[in-house]
């Protein structure tokens, strides 16, 4: 009886640890508040290089919190240009009502004049008929007697199947094998392909400070400084030197010494250049001169390809929040359709930076207490731990004495 005494107030310490750990999750040290929303739909939020500088380098402590205390759902997404100039918005496969029937979610939000299947490879023929619906239970017939052919695909497992068809806005597709009797081709993959236009968009990050040394060794070190650790993908430099030259460039990053991340290669046509990613504070530019005079470089500008979430907002207002070193990626179910958005969603810039959990203008008297109390509890919680403990550890001789005279 008396373990049974114990327990429950050792399972509500645990309730109450399990209570503040999660309170520690939430955590985050700034926010940016987002335009109220009227409509509900998708929206792009851009991440500006000052949130971006403020996060983990992998951007997992990125939450969008709504009026209700609750997450919305996102998925992280970066402008990087296609390189086919071709997007493929891939459709949900579904399972059909037998053997032989595989349906197809129609989530291009628009009509469609063709479908791309992927099959798993084989050596048989089949026949198809494609029909459509809207809601799922009454189908009509689209095209008829579509004739498969074996796999030719030899260096795939895969092979890929296009049936055209009259444009169609039916919700949902279906596919039906006509041969009775045999076993179906395995479908697993299928949607649609699109032109997409392929383009680059940066956001530009406040200019650095620059500071040159040029060395005995025929070397010119040029500093970057920047007030933040942010993310540089693109380098504007402002060059001043002879009407012809050419020079060899290495850019470095400070990380336990400093490593290269970029070759350059300026010269009086070329001083703008696309490096790989780097979220640094510090910046060099370490250009080999040779035996020419030193090249001066007056003014450089930096840029990060734009990223941005993409979520689905109901009418409300919304915060950007960021700076948890602590938060875990989160896993959203979005991340399944984001490929479905058929239009570019409208575009949402965050407001000012501020520190989380603080009124924008606090008045002057005002003081925080929530991390005082918070030690508090923390504090009573270990107490009470460590009293139940030695409650137990002396209780459990008396009650072996009892169970040995029984």
């Amino acid at each position: 009886m008396k373990r049974k005494k114990l327990f429950k107030p050792l399972l509500l310490s645990g309730m109450m640890l399990f209570f503040l750990e999660g309170k520690a999750q939430n955590g985050f040290a700034y926010k940016a508040p987002l335009d109220s929303i009227g409509q509900a739909g998708f929206y792009r939020v851009i991440l500006t290089p000052g949130m971006i500088a403020k996060c983990k380098d992998d951007l997992s402590d990125l939450r969008i919190l709504d009026e209700h205390g609750q997450f919305a759902s996102y998925v992280l997404k970066s402008d990087f240009p296609s390189l086919n100039g071709e997007r493929f918005i891939e459709f949900p496969v579904l399972s059909g009502d037998s053997v032989g029937e595989v349906r197809i979610g129609n989530w291009s939000g628009g009509a469609v004049h063709s479908l791309l299947i992927y099959i798993n490879n084989n050596s048989v023929w089949r026949n198809w008929t494609l029909s459509g619906s809207d809601d799922g239970k009454k189908w009509f017939v689209i095209r008829e007697h579509i004739r498969v052919e074996p796999s030719t695909a030899d260096n795939a497992d895969h092979t890929i199947e296009t049936i055209d068809f009259p444009a169609s806005s039916y919700h949902y597709f279906r596919i039906t094998q006509e041969d009775k009797g045999v076993l179906p081709l395995n479908i697993y993959r299928a949607g649609v392909r699109t032109q997409h236009a392929g383009s680059r968009r940066y956001r530009q990050t406040p200019e650095p400070a620059i500071t040159q040394k040029d060395s005995s060794n025929h070397h010119s070190y040029v500093t970057l400084s920047f007030t933040e650790p942010y993310l540089v993908e693109h380098l504007d430099l402002d060059i001043k030197g002879p009407r012809l030259y050419e020079r060899e460039a290495r850019v470095l990053v400070k990380g336990g010494g400093y490593y290269g991340v970029a070759q350059l290669y300026p010269d009086p046509a070329s001083h703008s250049f696309d490096v790989a990613p780097m979220k640094a504070q510090a910046i060099i530019l370490d250009i080999d001169n040779e035996d020419n005079a030193p090249l001066m470089v007056n003014k450089a500008g930096a840029s990060q390809l734009e990223r941005y979430l993409l979520v689905w907002l109901e009418p409300g207002r919304y915060w950007l929040l960021g700076g948890n070193m602590q938060a875990q990626a989160p896993r959203y179910d979005l991340k399944y359709f984001a490929d479905t958005v058929s239009r570019e969603p409208a575009e949402i810039v965050p407001g000012a930076l501020q520190a989380a959990g603080r009124p924008a203008a606090p008045p002057a008297a005002e003081r925080d207490h929530s991390g005082v109390l918070l030690w508090v509890i923390i504090l009573i919680v270990l107490a009470l731990l460590v009293f139940l403990s030695l409650k137990m550890l002396k209780a459990i001789p008396r009650n072996q004495q009892k169970e040995d005279k029984q």
